[in-house]
Protein backbone atom coordinates (compact mmCIF):
# COMPACT_ATOMS: atom_id res chain seq x y z
CA UNK A 1 0.00 0.00 0.00
CA UNK A 2 1.17 3.55 -0.99
CA UNK A 3 0.66 6.45 0.64
CA UNK A 4 1.17 10.34 0.39
CA UNK A 5 1.61 12.37 3.68
CA UNK A 6 1.55 15.73 4.35
CA UNK A 7 3.59 17.06 7.13
CA UNK A 8 3.89 20.35 8.81
CA UNK A 9 6.92 20.24 10.41
CA UNK A 10 6.33 23.65 12.65
CA UNK A 11 9.23 24.87 14.49
CA UNK A 12 10.59 21.63 14.87
CA UNK A 13 12.42 21.27 11.37
CA UNK A 14 13.48 25.22 11.24
CA UNK A 15 13.49 26.37 7.17
CA UNK A 16 11.13 23.33 6.65
CA UNK A 17 7.43 24.03 7.62
CA UNK A 18 5.98 22.06 5.02
CA UNK A 19 6.60 18.69 4.00
CA UNK A 20 5.10 15.96 1.36
CA UNK A 21 6.37 12.65 1.31
CA UNK A 22 6.11 9.00 -0.11
CA UNK A 23 5.00 6.49 2.40
CA UNK A 24 5.65 2.68 1.18
CA UNK A 25 6.31 -0.17 3.51
CA UNK A 26 8.45 2.81 6.02
CA UNK A 27 10.00 4.32 2.80
CA UNK A 28 10.36 8.27 3.95
CA UNK A 29 11.85 9.92 0.70
CA UNK A 30 10.50 13.16 -0.01
CA UNK A 31 9.09 14.53 -2.66
CA UNK A 32 8.99 18.50 -1.80
CA UNK A 33 8.87 20.81 0.48
CA UNK A 34 8.09 24.73 1.45
CA UNK A 35 10.76 26.23 2.85
CA UNK A 36 10.06 28.98 5.44
CA UNK A 37 10.81 31.86 2.80
CA UNK A 38 8.46 30.62 0.51
CA UNK A 39 10.76 28.25 -1.67
CA UNK A 40 9.35 24.90 -3.20
CA UNK A 41 11.76 22.42 -3.18
CA UNK A 42 11.11 19.23 -5.63
CA UNK A 43 13.06 16.15 -4.47
CA UNK A 44 12.93 13.72 -7.76
CA UNK A 45 12.82 10.23 -7.36
CA UNK A 46 16.26 8.65 -8.56
CA UNK A 47 17.14 11.77 -9.56
CA UNK A 48 14.88 12.37 -12.22
CA UNK A 49 12.11 14.86 -12.79
CA UNK A 50 9.54 13.21 -15.53
CA UNK A 51 6.63 14.24 -17.45
CA UNK A 52 4.58 11.29 -18.35
CA UNK A 53 1.34 10.93 -21.33
CA UNK A 54 -1.66 10.65 -19.82
CA UNK A 55 -2.06 7.16 -18.24
CA UNK A 56 -5.60 6.81 -18.95
CA UNK A 57 -3.81 6.68 -22.73
CA UNK A 58 -2.21 2.98 -21.65
CA UNK A 59 0.95 2.10 -20.02
CA UNK A 60 2.72 5.35 -18.27
CA UNK A 61 5.91 6.57 -20.43
CA UNK A 62 7.77 9.30 -19.95
CA UNK A 63 7.62 11.58 -22.53
CA UNK A 64 10.20 14.38 -20.92
CA UNK A 65 13.08 13.56 -18.04
CA UNK A 66 15.36 16.10 -16.24
CA UNK A 67 18.47 14.03 -14.69
CA UNK A 68 20.70 16.10 -12.63
CA UNK A 69 23.35 13.24 -12.62
CA UNK A 70 23.93 10.07 -14.20
CA UNK A 71 26.46 7.79 -15.77
CA UNK A 72 28.28 9.03 -17.79
CA UNK A 73 27.77 12.04 -16.65
CA UNK A 74 29.46 13.74 -13.93
CA UNK A 75 27.43 15.41 -10.94
CA UNK A 76 26.18 18.40 -11.69
CA UNK A 77 24.55 18.22 -14.76
CA UNK A 78 21.45 18.62 -16.02
CA UNK A 79 20.71 16.34 -18.68
CA UNK A 80 17.50 16.54 -21.00
CA UNK A 81 15.69 13.23 -22.30
CA UNK A 82 12.97 13.57 -24.59
CA UNK A 83 11.93 10.07 -24.17
CA UNK A 84 11.06 7.07 -21.52
CA UNK A 85 14.55 5.49 -21.91
CA UNK A 86 16.59 8.32 -20.65
CA UNK A 87 18.21 8.84 -23.75
CA UNK A 88 19.87 12.77 -23.88
CA UNK A 89 18.82 14.87 -26.03
CA UNK A 90 20.57 18.33 -24.17
CA UNK A 91 22.75 18.84 -21.51
CA UNK A 92 23.83 21.44 -19.21
CA UNK A 93 26.77 20.69 -17.99
CA UNK A 94 28.19 21.97 -14.25
CA UNK A 95 31.28 23.09 -16.38
CA UNK A 96 29.46 26.03 -18.47
CA UNK A 97 29.09 23.54 -21.34
CA UNK A 98 25.68 23.45 -23.31
CA UNK A 99 25.42 20.13 -25.43
CA UNK A 100 22.72 18.32 -27.49
CA UNK A 101 22.51 15.19 -29.60
CA UNK A 102 24.51 13.31 -27.06
CA UNK A 103 24.54 10.16 -28.57
CA UNK A 104 26.63 7.49 -30.39
CA UNK A 105 26.59 9.06 -34.15
CA UNK A 106 26.79 12.94 -33.18
CA UNK A 107 27.49 15.27 -30.22
CA UNK A 108 27.74 19.20 -29.98
CA UNK A 109 29.40 21.40 -26.78
CA UNK A 110 29.99 24.80 -26.44
CA UNK A 111 31.10 26.15 -22.99
CA UNK A 112 30.74 30.07 -22.04
CA UNK A 113 33.41 31.39 -20.61
CA UNK A 114 36.97 33.83 -20.52
CA UNK A 115 39.83 30.76 -20.55
CA UNK A 116 42.41 31.51 -22.83
CA UNK A 117 42.75 29.24 -25.67
CA UNK A 118 38.43 27.97 -24.85
CA UNK A 119 36.08 27.42 -27.82
CA UNK A 120 32.57 28.46 -27.34
CA UNK A 121 31.22 25.97 -29.83
CA UNK A 122 33.03 22.56 -30.77
CA UNK A 123 31.42 20.01 -33.06
CA UNK A 124 32.57 16.90 -32.64
CA UNK A 125 30.81 13.97 -34.75
CA UNK A 126 31.70 10.13 -34.12
CA UNK A 127 29.92 8.60 -36.91
CA UNK A 128 32.58 6.31 -38.52
CA UNK A 129 30.10 6.15 -42.31
CA UNK A 130 27.92 7.50 -44.40
CA UNK A 131 27.59 11.34 -45.27
CA UNK A 132 29.02 13.11 -42.23
CA UNK A 133 28.37 16.81 -41.16
CA UNK A 134 29.85 18.97 -38.47
CA UNK A 135 27.84 21.89 -39.18
CA UNK A 136 24.67 22.27 -41.14
CA UNK A 137 22.93 25.88 -41.64
CA UNK A 138 19.57 25.42 -42.92
CA UNK A 139 16.71 28.01 -43.86
CA UNK A 140 13.76 25.40 -42.80
CA UNK A 141 10.85 27.73 -44.29
CA UNK A 142 12.18 29.97 -46.44
CA UNK A 143 14.71 30.35 -49.35
CA UNK A 144 16.00 33.98 -49.08
CA UNK A 145 19.09 33.24 -51.30
CA UNK A 146 19.52 37.12 -51.12
CA UNK A 147 22.48 39.59 -49.32
CA UNK A 148 19.82 39.93 -46.90
CA UNK A 149 19.92 37.11 -44.66
CA UNK A 150 23.02 35.27 -43.43
CA UNK A 151 24.14 31.84 -42.97
CA UNK A 152 27.17 32.90 -41.26
CA UNK A 153 28.26 36.23 -39.51
CA UNK A 154 31.35 36.45 -37.96
CA UNK A 155 32.11 39.99 -35.91
CA UNK A 156 34.47 40.47 -33.60
CA UNK A 157 34.68 43.54 -30.84
CA UNK A 158 34.27 46.48 -33.37
CA UNK A 159 34.16 44.94 -37.31
CA UNK A 160 32.64 42.45 -39.53
CA UNK A 161 35.60 39.95 -40.57
CA UNK A 162 33.23 37.60 -42.69
CA UNK A 163 30.34 36.50 -44.02
CA UNK A 164 28.35 33.72 -45.84
CA UNK A 165 25.10 35.45 -47.20
CA UNK A 166 22.03 33.03 -47.93
CA UNK A 167 22.76 33.05 -51.63
CA UNK A 168 25.95 31.12 -50.80
CA UNK A 169 28.23 34.37 -51.28
CA UNK A 170 31.09 34.46 -49.37
CA UNK A 171 32.95 37.80 -48.08
CA UNK A 172 35.89 38.54 -45.88
CA UNK A 173 37.63 42.13 -44.95
CA UNK A 174 41.49 41.06 -46.67
CA UNK A 175 39.93 38.98 -49.56
CA UNK A 176 42.61 36.43 -48.40
CA UNK A 177 41.76 32.62 -48.76
CA UNK A 178 44.92 30.84 -48.33
CA UNK A 179 46.71 27.36 -48.50
CA UNK A 180 49.46 25.82 -46.67
CA UNK A 181 52.41 26.71 -48.53
CA UNK A 182 55.75 26.07 -46.31
CA UNK A 183 58.48 24.38 -47.79
CA UNK A 184 58.80 22.19 -44.94
CA UNK A 185 55.58 20.57 -45.52
CA UNK A 186 56.35 19.42 -49.34
CA UNK A 187 58.22 17.44 -51.21
CA UNK A 188 59.29 16.41 -55.60
CA UNK A 189 59.16 20.99 -55.65
CA UNK A 190 59.47 21.27 -59.80
CA UNK A 191 58.67 24.12 -61.70
CA UNK A 192 54.92 24.03 -62.93
CA UNK A 193 54.26 22.28 -67.12
CA UNK A 194 52.93 24.88 -69.96
CA UNK A 195 49.08 25.25 -69.36
CA UNK A 196 49.20 27.70 -72.13
CA UNK A 197 47.21 25.06 -74.23
CA UNK A 198 45.15 23.70 -71.60
CA UNK A 199 44.09 27.68 -70.57
CA UNK A 200 43.15 28.78 -74.27
CA UNK A 201 41.11 25.52 -74.60
CA UNK A 202 38.89 26.35 -72.33
CA UNK A 203 35.48 27.92 -72.84
CA UNK A 204 34.44 30.58 -70.95
CA UNK A 205 30.68 30.61 -70.99
CA UNK A 206 27.52 33.00 -69.23
CA UNK A 207 24.59 31.05 -67.94
CA UNK A 208 21.71 31.20 -64.95
CA UNK A 209 21.09 28.21 -63.19
CA UNK A 210 17.82 26.45 -63.12
CA UNK A 211 17.19 27.40 -59.27
CA UNK A 212 17.49 30.66 -59.87
CA UNK A 213 15.34 30.98 -62.98
CA UNK A 214 12.98 28.88 -61.00
CA UNK A 215 12.69 31.42 -58.28
CA UNK A 216 13.15 34.66 -59.88
CA UNK A 217 12.08 33.74 -63.37
CA UNK A 218 14.03 36.42 -66.01
CA UNK A 219 15.65 37.94 -63.40
CA UNK A 220 17.50 35.56 -62.58
CA UNK A 221 21.12 36.40 -62.46
CA UNK A 222 24.12 35.46 -65.59
CA UNK A 223 26.87 33.75 -63.97
CA UNK A 224 30.60 33.54 -65.61
CA UNK A 225 32.76 30.59 -65.63
CA UNK A 226 32.97 27.19 -67.07
CA UNK A 227 30.83 24.36 -67.70
CA UNK A 228 31.70 20.89 -66.26
CA UNK A 229 31.39 18.40 -69.02
CA UNK A 230 32.96 20.73 -71.10
CA UNK A 231 36.04 21.01 -68.83
CA UNK A 232 36.67 17.33 -68.74
CA UNK A 233 38.10 16.89 -72.23
CA UNK A 234 39.99 19.59 -71.73
CA UNK A 235 41.28 19.40 -68.26
CA UNK A 236 39.98 16.73 -66.60
CA UNK A 237 41.91 17.05 -63.30
CA UNK A 238 39.87 20.65 -62.20
CA UNK A 239 36.02 18.57 -62.95
CA UNK A 240 34.93 16.96 -59.32
CA UNK A 241 31.95 14.73 -59.47
CA UNK A 242 29.82 13.56 -56.61
CA UNK A 243 26.66 11.60 -57.02
CA UNK A 244 24.88 12.66 -53.83
CA UNK A 245 22.16 14.60 -53.89
CA UNK A 246 19.87 16.19 -51.06
CA UNK A 247 15.87 15.92 -50.95
CA UNK A 248 14.66 18.53 -48.80
CA UNK A 249 10.83 17.04 -47.44
CA UNK A 250 8.58 19.90 -45.45
CA UNK A 251 5.94 18.37 -43.43
CA UNK A 252 3.41 19.83 -40.85
CA UNK A 253 2.93 18.45 -37.33
CA UNK A 254 -0.63 18.18 -35.89
CA UNK A 255 0.69 21.52 -33.84
CA UNK A 256 1.10 23.06 -37.36
CA UNK A 257 4.99 23.27 -36.81
CA UNK A 258 6.19 23.05 -40.40
CA UNK A 259 9.63 20.25 -40.26
CA UNK A 260 11.70 19.79 -42.64
CA UNK A 261 13.67 16.73 -43.54
CA UNK A 262 16.93 16.56 -45.28
CA UNK A 263 17.69 13.27 -46.72
CA UNK A 264 21.30 12.47 -48.74
CA UNK A 265 20.59 10.13 -51.94
CA UNK A 266 23.12 8.59 -53.89
CA UNK A 267 21.22 8.22 -57.05
CA UNK A 268 20.62 9.94 -60.48
CA UNK A 269 23.33 11.29 -62.46
CA UNK A 270 26.45 12.34 -61.29
CA UNK A 271 26.98 16.42 -60.20
CA UNK A 272 30.04 18.03 -61.57
CA UNK A 273 32.06 20.65 -60.13
CA UNK A 274 34.81 23.03 -61.17
CA UNK A 275 38.06 23.43 -58.34
CA UNK A 276 37.87 27.14 -59.90
CA UNK A 277 41.02 27.81 -57.19
CA UNK A 278 43.15 25.84 -59.57
CA UNK A 279 41.63 27.21 -62.69
CA UNK A 280 42.85 30.45 -61.80
CA UNK A 281 46.57 28.72 -61.11
CA UNK A 282 46.66 27.69 -64.80
CA UNK A 283 45.40 31.21 -65.79
CA UNK A 284 48.30 32.55 -63.77
CA UNK A 285 51.16 30.00 -65.12
CA UNK A 286 49.69 30.64 -68.50
CA UNK A 287 50.11 34.49 -68.27
CA UNK A 288 53.27 34.14 -67.21
CA UNK A 289 54.01 32.25 -70.46
CA UNK A 290 52.33 34.99 -72.51
CA UNK A 291 54.53 37.40 -70.82
CA UNK A 292 57.65 35.47 -71.78
CA UNK A 293 56.79 35.37 -75.43
CA UNK A 294 55.34 39.19 -75.26
CA UNK A 295 59.16 40.03 -74.04
CA UNK A 296 60.93 38.27 -76.85
CA UNK A 297 59.05 39.79 -79.00
CA UNK A 298 59.85 43.21 -77.75
CA UNK A 299 63.11 42.47 -78.07
CA UNK A 300 63.39 41.24 -80.92
CA UNK A 301 61.65 44.61 -82.80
Amino acid sequence: MSTLVLEDLGASTPGQPLRLRFDSTGNTDVLFEVSDAGELHIIPDSSAFKLFENPALGTRSARFQLFPTGTPFIAGNLFISGNAVGNAVGNLQGNGKIGGGVSSNSAVAGQSDETSGASILNGINNAVSGTRSILRCNYGNVTPNDEVSRFIHCLDNTTLRMQVWSNGDVENINNNFGGLSDASLKQGIRDANSQWDDFKAMRFRKWKFNTEVDQYGDDAKECLGVVGQEMQDVSPGLVRTRTTREIIEENITDEGHIVTKVTMKNDGPPILSIAYSILYMKGMVALQEAMRRIEVLEAAV
